[in-house]
């Protein structure tokens, strides 16, 4: 249930240090390791479908559909935590979350280029694949929501030629670029339409019980901290919620007033006292120029002081924006520890409904953190997602 492994965090001395005189050596230099640990997380879908649903038939197969939907958001869930997934989120009684880290947790903090909200280009794909040959690594693969990955493909359609041929009803506009020939190799481009979903609020969402909290926003003007776009200046719409094991509270609407850019926001979220379920953390949404609402951070229930969390938002994240991630996909620098691979388990059937859980257990392991790159705040159309 625990894994160790090994952190090559630099390499040792290269230059002038190594040219030597006749029958000298080098001082000596060795590369800096760190000595890590994941611990596996455990995650399960169950789905249940009554008899009569079965003999109805009014869907073609229910149980097969139920099974496919689970499989569905098992694996979607897995590859939503391998980016964002971040095992600091728990409540004061744990001293571990549920969830394993992701990329953005895992990824070095020099590694992260922040977009300001541009679409991703060439550029931005080329200084990724430079940062990442600086760590003496090869970038292999990106991974992008199709909603960055289209504004960076329409971004070249000027140059993009189309061959008239004898049957015009053949002629095709428009394409995709499966790949980016960078100066130190090609790079894949992955586009998905999961990783960023649940980033995005469901207002309807059903899974809602317990106590809402009470949240205060409050602009603050004196430290000048703030990186806000000048359309931001005025009223800025937030939703928080908290998080307690598999539920949610209801959704607290709070607003605050900027005058200027270099304002922030502090708000100050009074945790509810759920006793036997207690609150996990807490999350923070901000209206997005579309009227969406977009994840622009969590905070930990641990770090509460008197019932207390803040969060300061100073335009870290912009609503509406998405993440991108380039780097090296060699089994020396990342992999994915699968413990149980995915996994049908028949739960008792006590009752007229036929009851089964699919499980996975694993976690993500990045063995070179230089070798990966967070881009942030990448531009992106910024569309309801069909749930």
């Amino acid at each position: 249930t625990v894994r160790q492994y090994i952190s090559y965090d630099k390499h040792g001395e290269v230059g002038h240090a190594l040219a030597m005189h006749e029958g000298e050596l080098s001082k000596i230099s060795s590369p800096r390791f760190t000595r890590k640990q994941v611990r596996m997380k455990y995650l399960s879908a169950v789905r249940q479908v009554s008899i009569q649903a079965e003999l109805a038939q009014g869907v073609s197969d229910p149980l097969g559909e139920a099974t496919r939907d689970a499989i569905i958001t098992l694996a979607g869930s897995i590859e939503w935590m391998g980016f964002y997934g971040d095992s600091g989120l728990h409540s004061a009684s744990d001293t571990e979350g549920t969830e394993f880290d992701g990329l953005t947790s895992l990824i070095d903090p020099k590694n992260v280029i922040d977009l300001r909200g541009k679409s991703l280009s060439q550029d931005d794909l080329q200084q990724a694949a430079i940062t990442i040959s600086r760590a003496y690594g090869n970038a292999t693969d990106a991974f992008l929501p199709n909603a960055a990955k289209a504004k960076l493909v329409n971004d070249l359609l000027p140059s993009q030629r189309v061959f008239m041929g004898a049957n015009p009803q053949r002629n095709v506009i428009g394409f995709d670029a499966p790949r980016f020939q960078s100066v130190v190799g090609p790079i894949n481009l992955n586009g998905s339409n999961l990783m960023d979903l649940p980033n995005i609020l469901d207002e309807e969402d059903d899974n809602v019980s317990g106590v809402a909290p009470v949240v205060t926003a409050t602009a603050e003007s004196t430290t000048k901290l703030g990186n806000f776009l000048d359309s931001d200046v005025g009223q800025l719409n937030y939703k928080v919620r908290t998080v307690s094991g598999q539920t949610k509270s209801p959704i607290v609407d709070a607003n605050a007033k900027i005058a200027a850019v270099t304002d922030t926001v502090n708000l100050e979220v009074s945790l509810p006292n759920t006793y036997g379920n207690p609150v996990e953390y807490v999350e923070i949404y901000r209206e997005a120029a579309s009227g969406s609402y977009s994840l622009i951070g969590k905070v930990s229930a641990h770090l509460a002081n008197g019932g207390k969390v803040s969060f300061n938002d100073a335009d870290e994240t912009i609503p509406g924006t998405v993440d991108a991630f380039v780097g090296d996909m060699s089994p020396e620098v990342i992999t994915l520890y699968e413990f149980l691979p995915i996994s049908r388990l028949d739960l008792a059937t006590l009752t007229a409904m036929n009851t089964w859980a699919f499980m996975w257990f694993g976690a993500l392991a990045l063995f070179i953190p230089r070798r990966w790159v967070r881009l942030h705040n990448v531009g992106a159309y910024d569309v309801a997602p069909q749930r």
